[in-house]
């Protein structure tokens, strides 16, 4: 008779155990099928975070001359894809290198391209673009007081954004997007409309 409780406990276990093992299994799979689909069609999900609340564009940069300007002032031509990366960052040069592939098959009318490198000197920024041969790329670089990775709340690199004509921060890229992706160049190049549509 004694027991008897315990034997009941046992086998109510073996059901709760099933339904979390079940419900792990169906996260999985949903994982894996997201992961699929997003592999099968990058263009998907590009821009589909929306920047911190403060941040802003009021920021300085270095031009490739090396003299400081208003990076607003680079607004109202078009789109802009600002890139914030660093010459010792791996996952930077290989998004670079699609980059620049990306500015051959897309007008600077239609978007334009702006990395922004967050190294303190500006040598090391025009060596790494000769070096890799990024020419389509150029070499913009943050100011001293990093005054950009405060205005966009930046908290590592790479960080990608997309900016409209007006000065407005559409979306953030939080992935590694396969930018030279004919899938990828098609939606940014006949797009703002899909885009668009995917900013949330």
């Amino acid at each position: 008779m004694k027991n008897g409780p315990i034997i009941k406990l046992k086998k109510n276990i073996r059901p709760f155990h099933m339904a979390v093992i079940l419900t792990f299994a169906v996260l999985v799979t949903l994982s894996l099928v997201f992961e699929m689909v997003r592999r099968q069609n990058p263009a998907e999900t590009l821009f589909t975070s929306s920047a911190p609340r403060q941040a802003n564009l009021y920021f300085k940069i270095q031009n490739p001359a090396g003299r400081s300007q208003d990076f607003v002032r680079l607004t109202g031509n078009g789109y802009l894809l600002l890139y914030v990366w660093n010459t010792e960052c791996a996952a930077c040069l290989e998004e670079m290198t699609q980059l620049n592939a990306m500015t051959t098959q897309i007008s600077n009318r239609q978007l334009r391209v702006v990395p922004v490198a967050t190294d303190a000197a500006a040598s090391d920024v025009i060596n790494f673009i000769r070096r890799n041969q990024l020419n389509g790329l150029r070499a913009y670089r943050i100011d001293a007081r990093f005054s950009a990775l405060e205005a966009l709340g930046i908290q590592r690199v790479p960080a990608r954004y997309l900016i409209d004509p007006k000065g407005k921060i559409l979306g953030v890229a939080d992935r590694p997007v396969p930018w030279s992706d004919p899938r990828v160049v098609d939606t940014l190049r006949m797009n703002t409309q899909s885009v668009l549509a995917s900013v949330r």
